[in-house]
């Protein structure tokens, strides 16, 4: 199935626009928070950009995940707008046909049918006063820019303050996305904290210990590294910005054997091998859901790793697809021009014969005058009287007449 990574424009240091106490860098990160968990909850694999990186670390942390067009997956990029306009203005890679366009028509379809916003068009690249949006055109995706609402607009402005606002306008483009991929649409739970109960003190017993930091995914089955030190944020893992919606109070929870088997489904599933001891006793320890597992093997490095090797896979299979193709046309071309070639040789040697016996013929004219003579006609021979040389004149004539 196609993926989908969205990414929210702007940084902290270049916040982008400002109006009506409102900041684009704010808005952006809160419509792709609430877009990313109906994706997820559809079955969508889905991926966030890491925040605060420039936009050409962005187009670049993309293209590393080795999505791409080829494969059908998916790049959107969450704007403010400017302008004292009202509503929705989406952009799209190349000029029509393309299926860039086709994709953003669909998210502006589904848009303002959930959210009546006024639909200011869907435009090329090639219409913006840049010439061409660096976003859209170099990402290796099927790739849009969504500018939503406008924040010099005072009644877009108050949109963009209600939190109800921003979750119709996120529905919107989860849906569009989603019927453009062809996939029924399942509105995520939200998030619910868990109730907190004291349990009485229990007596300590002895217990194997147990990590205190989440598994660092890797391709061994040897145990991983355990770091508690903050590190900088690398594109496999998840920001608290855009952590996946929580699960429903009313599920019961699972038991410790219940949580076993779904880790190590789902660690063949996704990372097709066994988890290593100290991964599941981490995972059976934190009692964490089925979703938000799924969410951190998607955003691993080990996974990231089997879709760029995935990519790499079918580029070469691709390649060899072709020079198998081109490998039978030459074979191909080798037999005919081999064919063509024993003709050839055989017309060579009947023509040499038939050169050698005219000399024979011409070196020795009175043996073949008197064959020839011997093998004519009685009524021909009869008419035909001449002298020797008359006769050779016309033996040749004949053959060569």
């Amino acid at each position: 199935m196609p993926r989908v990574i969205i990414s929210a424009g702007h940084t902290s240091q270049d916040p982008g626009t400002a109006s009506n106490g409102l900041r684009e860098v704010d808005l952006t990160r809160a419509i792709s928070r609430k877009i990313i968990p109906h994706l997820r909850a559809s079955g969508v694999i889905t991926l966030s950009v890491p925040p605060n990186m420039d936009l050409s670390r962005r187009i670049e942390w993309i293209n590393g995940t080795g999505y791409s067009e080829d494969f059908k997956d998916i790049a959107i990029e969450i704007h403010i707008n400017d302008g004292n306009k009202s509503g929705l203005e989406f952009w799209h890679k190349g000029k029509d046909g393309e299926e860039s366009k086709r994709l953003a028509t669909q998210i502006m379809e589904s848009t303002t049918k959930e959210t009546s916003y006024e639909n200011q068009g869907i435009k090329s690249e090639f219409d913006h006063e840049f010439g061409s949006l660096a976003f859209i055109s170099n990402t290796k995706t099927i790739s849009v820019l969504l500018e939503c609402l406008y924040i010099d607009n005072p009644e877009d402005a108050n949109r963009l303050k209600d939190e109800s606002q921003l979750e119709l306008l996120a529905t919107g483009i989860a849906k569009g996305v989603l019927t453009y991929l062809g996939v029924p649409f399942r509105k995520a739970q939200a998030t619910v904290p868990p109730k907190v109960t004291p349990k009485p003190e229990a007596k300590p017993i002895n217990k194997p210990s147990i990590p205190t930091s989440t598994p660092n995914f890797s391709k061994s089955n040897a145990a991983p590294s355990f770091n508690n030190n903050s590190s900088p944020t690398r594109p496999n893992e998840r920001t608290n910005s855009f952590s996946p919606p929580g699960v429903p109070n009313q599920a019961p929870p699972m038991s410790r054997e219940q949580r076993k088997d779904m880790v190590m489904k789902m660690y063949n599933k996704v990372l097709g091998r066994e988890p290593n001891q100290n991964d599941l006793n981490y995972f059976l320890n934190i009692g964490i859901t089925e979703e938000k597992l799924l969410s951190r093997m998607i955003d691993s490095q080990e996974h990231l790793d089997m879709v760029k090797a995935k990519s790499d896979f079918d580029k070469v299979k691709k390649e060899y697809e072709k020079q198998k193709t081109t490998l039978t046309r030459l074979r191909a071309e080798y037999q005919d021009n081999r064919a063509m070639l024993q003709n050839l040789t055989k017309l060579l040697h009947q023509k040499n014969r038939t050169i050698s016996e005219m000399k024979s013929r011409m070196q020795n004219p009175t043996q073949f005058s008197t064959l020839n003579s011997s093998s004519s006609t009685p009524k021909n021979t009869k008419k035909y009287k001449g002298s020797l040389s008359s006769r050779i004149f016309h033996f040749f004539s004949n053959i060569l007449g």
